[in-house]
């Protein structure tokens, strides 16, 4: 039952989520309002002990982005997150591209997602949209990784965060092995 119930949220998300006829490169573009920015953070992070880079390792924080918030706000708002969005996942792309490896690995971070969020059926819609964004990326070769914060795969062979590897945005952290 369940199952019916969320694959019908999904289909009906996919085709009525928001979106924007802008070309990669107006997508790379925008400038998103300051307000935006603030509160949809994400980070570039892999380093050793040494603050060498080891890899190229996106994170996004899902679970700390308001969605509904700026949703309900009004239209301009939310095509400006919608855009955001899509120039987060675009950065990454072109990080993979100029990287030696022409990868880069992904962790979407769903710590402190409320159930606030996951009941509004405009936010589900929204994530919906953005994941099925993220799916096309790792369809192009471009993301190797993506796991979501509880250390659980969304797609690709195991990658393990170890534990020391948590901490503040921008700050680098310590360990990251590959199993």
């Amino acid at each position: 039952m369940y199952l019916i119930f969320y694959l019908t949220i999904f289909v009906w998300g996919t085709w009525t989520a928001y979106g924007h006829n802008l070309t990669d490169a107006e997508i790379l573009a925008y400038d998103s309002p300051p307000i935006i920015q603030e509160n949809f953070p994400y980070y570039l992070s892999g380093y050793d002990e040494d603050g060498t880079p080891t890899l190229k390792l996106w994170v996004f924080e899902l679970g700390k982005w308001d969605i509904r918030k700026f949703l309900e706000k009004d239209n301009e708002t939310a095509y400006a997150m919608d855009v955001a969005c899509d120039q987060m996942f675009l950065r990454f792309k072109e990080s993979a591209i100029k990287s030696q490896e022409k990868q880069v690995f992904c962790i979407c971070d769903l710590d402190k997602f409320s159930l606030r969020q996951a009941t509004h059926l405009r936010t589900v819609q929204f994530i919906l949209s953005k994941f099925l964004s993220l799916e096309r990326l790792v369809e192009s070769g471009y993301l190797k990784e993506a796991l979501d914060g509880q250390r659980q795969l969304f797609m690709g062979p195991s990658l393990a965060i170890g534990a020391a590897s948590s901490g503040s945005v921008g700050k680098p952290h310590r360990s990251v092995r590959i199993q």
